[in-house]
């Protein structure tokens, strides 16, 4: 759990990332994926969502999804400024 955290929190340069099996920094996700996004008010990054998923995930399907999230929570974060 204290692993899965570390890597929600810490940022990236990009803004959805894609681990994939052994590509992932935990050795013991070799088996699995994440797929995380992050987002932002006034220009820094304040959190991330992800879905750990099989390595035969659709891929393309929940980067949109994911990219739909962050933009919508963008939005949120954006209005309550």
């Amino acid at each position: 759990r204290d692993m899965l955290e570390s890597m929600l929190l810490s940022s990236s340069d990009q803004p959805i990332a894609v681990h994939i099996g052994t590509e992932n920094p935990m050795k013991s996700l070799s088996d699995l994926s994440i797929v995380r996004a992050q987002f932002s008010s006034g220009g820094r990054v304040i959190g991330s969502v992800a879905v750990l998923g099989p390595t035969r995930m659709q891929y393309s399907r929940i980067i949109g999804m994911m990219r739909f999230m962050q933009d919508r929570l963008d939005q949120l974060l954006k209005n309550k400024e």
